[in-house]
């Protein structure tokens, strides 16, 4: 079985915890696919740094301004 390591509401800082924090708010508690999403969107950022450092252009305004 796999093992993936995520960041729960007590590890997670800034946007990531008002994120979990307005969920538990507003559904009672932070389901496991939740915690999945914010690695999801870790590996993006991470292959976003990576096409920079590469100097691809795959769009002509950059995804400037994308929020997620």
């Amino acid at each position: 079985m796999a093992c993936i390591d995520v960041i729960n509401h007590e590890q997670s800082t800034g946007r990531l915890r008002e994120i979990y924090t307005g969920l538990q708010q507003s559904r009672g508690k932070l389901a496991n696919v939740h915690t999945i999403k914010s690695m999801v969107i870790a590996y993006f950022n991470f292959v976003n740094r990576i096409v920079l450092i590469l100097d691809v252009n795959l769009e002509d305004d950059s995804g400037m301004g994308n929020k997620y």
